[in-house]
């Protein structure tokens, strides 16, 4: 909508203002933190030991997935709008917008759920409001079913990120803290990387309903075979205290 309204330079000229706006209040108002004491784990074994097995490893892979697949949506869903209904920039801007804000909204009621019933029951909504929502982009018509297919994305977007980021901290553990939060926006920028280039590569070879069906797909068949290795967790950890002498 700004580059509509202003020029094509205006968001990056908006935004680089605001970074720079931003460095400048964290400079004068956080306070200076002292080195902490004690032995540094070093890096690269704390994070393969955290994310090869268990919470850790599935935290790793929602958040890789479903940065992938915003990356591949935000790619695939605008060219595909603009040929099909010949929407403007900021007409999808705004159903973007419309999404994020379902994020936003959704995002601490889903961090409430996982605190009170445990982070499954929101990973799993997630990924299949996530796989629902890309197959809703390919069969709903008109500007309003794409409004409707881009909020239950951002639902599931939502909801899979307040599962998974927690899941990360956990895996990590307290003293390792900061190194958990960089490896969540490494394998978040990753699959933001990722995306873009796939998206564009299934437009080029095949169209966008294709693209919007391999992706829903692929996070189906993710979500079940989550589904399924999280029940024979839960099943072997049972298994486990029964057989512990009372």
């Amino acid at each position: 909508m700004t580059a509509d309204l202003l020029s094509f330079e205006a968001p990056f000229l908006i935004f680089g203002g605001i970074a720079l706006a931003l460095l400048v209040a964290t400079l004068v108002v956080l306070p200076r933190e002292a080195p902490r004491a004690g032995r540094s784990v070093p890096a690269l074994p704390a994070i393969v030991r955290s994310t090869r097995s268990g919470i850790g490893a599935w935290a790793a892979a929602i958040i890789l997935a479903s940065a992938c697949v915003l990356g591949l949506i935000e790619v695939v869903a605008p060219l595909d709008l603009d040929a099909r209904l010949g929407l403007s920039s900021s007409a999808i801007g705004l159903l973007f917008a419309a999404s994020i804000a379902v994020d936003a909204v959704l995002a601490p009621l889903g961090g409430r759920w996982g605190d009170r019933r445990g982070r499954l029951g929101p990973a799993v909504a997630g990924l299949v409001l996530s796989a629902l929502s890309v197959l809703l982009l390919a069969v709903l018509p008109g500007v309003g079913g794409t409004a409707v297919a881009l909020a239950v994305y951002g639902a599931g977007f939502s909801l899979a990120f307040s599962a998974a980021v927690p899941w990360l901290d956990e895996a990590f553990g307290e003293r390792e803290r900061g190194l958990a939060y960089g490896v969540q926006n490494l394998l978040y920028a990753g699959g933001y990387a990722i995306g873009p280039v796939l998206g564009g590569l299934l437009l080029a070879g095949e169209d966008a309903d294709f693209a919007y069906g391999l992706t829903a797909a692929a996070l189906a068949a993710g979500t079940i075979a989550f589904v399924i290795v999280s029940r024979a967790g839960a099943e072997a950890r049972g298994r486990g205290r029964l057989r512990r002498p009372g």
